[in-house]
C-alpha cells in the first residue's frame, strides 16, 4: 500500500478546503505559502456532514440533512437547497469517502442526497463520477489511463453531458494538449454544470503527481475556477495523500489539525473498530489495534 487510508482520508479532506479556500479568494495562491485575504472564513459544511455520520454510524437522510441545513441557516440564513454548488461539493465528501468500498450503496445515497438539496441531474452524475474517482485512490486501483473510461461506465450511459465531456478529455489526455486547448473543446459541448467536473478531471491526471500544479491549474480554468479547484484539491488530495501536500501549505491557514481529527474519527467510524462517538476527538489518532496480549504498556 502506497499510503495509508487515514492519509488518504486526510488528504482528501484538507485538499478539499484548499481548493475551497482558493477557488473562494479566502486563502491567495502566491510564492511557496497560502496567504489569508482579508475577512477570511471557512467551510463548515464538511465538518458538520461527517460529524453526522460518526453520530449515526453511517448515512441518516434527516440527521446529514439536518446537520447541513443547521449550518446553512447559522452561517448564511438560507435554505439548504440554495447553498452554492462548492459547499454542495464539501458537505456531500464525507459521503464520498465513507462509502468508497460500497460503490452501489454510494450511488443510492446520491440519489437521495440530490434529493434533498435539489441538486440537478447533471451535478448529481458530476458527484457519482467524484466519487468513483476518490474510491479509485483510497482503494488503490487508480490507473491514469483506464480512470476515466471506468468513471463513464460507472454513470451508466446518463444522458448527462458530463459523459461526453469525460470522453474529450480522456481523448485529450492522450494526446497531451494544453490546458487552454481543454478548455477551448469542453466549452463547444453543452452543459456548464458539468464543466468544472470535467475540468478537475483533466487537472488532475494531467499533472497526477504534483499537487500543486494540479491546483494552480484549476485556478486558470475559467469563470467556474473555484467549483473546479475544489475538484481538483479532493481528487489529488486523495490521490497523493497527506505526504503529497507542500508541507509549507499544510502550516498555511488551513484547518489542518480539524482535518486530521475529522479524518481519524471517519475513518474509525468507517472501520468499525471501536465507537468514535464516545473518544475523546484528540485520543483517536492515539489509539492502536492489535490482537490479544499484543500491545504492552511503555515502560514509565
Amino acid at each position: 500500500m502506497r499510503y495509508s487510508v487515514l492519509s488518504r482520508f486526510q488528504g482528501t479532506l484538507l485538499g478539499a478546503n484548499i481548493g475551497y479556500g482558493i477557488g473562494s479568494g479566502v486563502i491567495s495562491l502566491s510564492g511557496p505559502r497560502l496567504e489569508v485575504r482579508p475577512r477570511p472564513g471557512e467551510n463548515e459544511y464538511w465538518v458538520a456532514s461527517g460529524k453526522s455520520l460518526i453520530q449515526k454510524g453511517g448515512f441518516d437522510a434527516s440527521s446529514w440533512f439536518e446537520a447541513v441545513a443547521s449550518v446553512s441557516q447559522r452561517s448564511e440564513g438560507i435554505e439548504a437547497t440554495a447553498i452554492l454548488e462548492s459547499d454542495r461539493l464539501m458537505a456531500v465528501l464525507p459521503i464520498l469517502l465513507f462509502y468508497h468500498e460500497q460503490l452501489e450503496f454510494l450511488r443510492t445515497t446520491l440519489y437521495q442526497i440530490s434529493d434533498l438539496l435539489s441538486i440537478p441531474l447533471a451535478e448529481r452524475d458530476g458527484l457519482l463520477a467524484l466519487g468513483y474517482a476518490i474510491a479509485a485512490s483510497l482503494t488503490e486501483r487508480l490507473n491514469r489511463h483506464s480512470l476515466i473510461g471506468e468513471t463513464i461506465a460507472y454513470l451508466q450511459e446518463s444522458p448527462s453531458p458530463l459523459v461526453i465531456q469525460l470522453a474529450i478529455v480522456e481523448t485529450l489526455l492522450a494526446e497531451g494538449v494544453s490546458l487552454e486547448r481543454v478548455r477551448e473543446q469542453l466549452t463547444r459541448t453543452e452543459g456548464t454544470a458539468t464543466l468544472p467536473f470535467a475540468l478537475g478531471f483533466y487537472c488532475f491526471l494531467s499533472t497526477l503527481e504534483d499537487f500543486r500544479l494540479s491546483i494552480s491549474r484549476a485556478t486558470r480554468t475559467g469563470s467556474q475556477s473555484g467549483v473546479t479547484t475544489v475538484i481538483t484539491g479532493m481528487l489529488s488530495g486523495a490521490y497523493n495523500s497527506i505526504p503529497g501536500i507542500p508541507w509549507t501549505w499544510q502550516q498555511g491557514p488551513l484547518p489542518t489539525d480539524k482535518s486530521f481529527h475529522l479524518g481519524d474519527r471517519l475513518l474509525a467510524t468507517w472501520s468499525g473498530v471501536y465507537d468514535a462517538h464516545h473518544q475523546p476527538e484528540e485520543a483517536i489518532h492515539f489509539r492502536a489495534v492489535a490482537a490479544p496480549n499484543v500491545i504492552r504498556p511503555w515502560p514509565l
